[in-house]
C-alpha cells in the first residue's frame, strides 16, 4: 500500500512541476526582448539554474577579422556588441581570441539556418586539443 501511495504522490508532484514549468514558460510577453538564457527550477533544491540558449556552433575553419568561417560553410560576424560569457551557472571565462581549430557556441537572433548570422553571445570558444 505504501508503495502505491509514494508513486501516487510523486506522479502528483511530477505533474504540478510539469505545469509550472509550462505555464510559467507561456506567460512571457511576445515583445520581450529575445531571452539568451533559461531559467531551470530544480524542485528538489528550491535552487535556480541557469542555461545557455546555444542556436548555431561548430569547429572553426578560418578566421577573417570579425568573420568567422564554420567548417559546415556558416558564417558568424562578430560586433562590437557581441558578448563572451561562460555558462550563467560556473561563470567560466570565455576567450575573445578565437582560431582556427577552435571549438565555439553562441546565441544569434537572426535565423539560425541562414548561411551568414551575427552572433549576440558566445558561450564556448575551447582551443583544439593538442593546441
Amino acid at each position: 500500500m505504501k508503495k502505491t501511495n509514494s508513486l501516487g504522490i510523486m506522479v502528483a508532484t511530477l505533474m504540478a512541476v510539469s505545469m509550472t514549468v509550462v505555464t510559467g514558460c507561456s506567460n512571457h510577453p511576445a515583445n520581450d526582448e529575445t531571452m539568451t538564457i533559461q531559467t531551470i527550477a530544480h524542485d528538489d533544491s528550491n535552487v535556480t539554474s541557469y542555461k545557455p540558449v546555444i542556436n548555431f556552433e561548430g569547429k572553426v575553419s578560418s578566421v577573417d577579422g570579425q568573420v568567422i568561417m564554420l567548417g559546415d560553410g556558416k558564417k558568424i560576424l562578430l560586433t562590437e556588441d557581441t558578448e563572451f560569457g561562460g555558462d550563467p551557472d560556473t561563470n567560466n571565462e570565455v576567450s575573445r581570441e578565437i582560431l582556427p581549430g577552435n571549438f565555439i557556441q553562441g546565441y544569434t537572433e537572426d535565423q539560425p539556418e541562414q548561411d551568414e548570422v551575427t552572433a549576440v553571445q558566445i558561450w564556448t570558444n575551447t582551443p583544439e586539443i593538442g593546441k
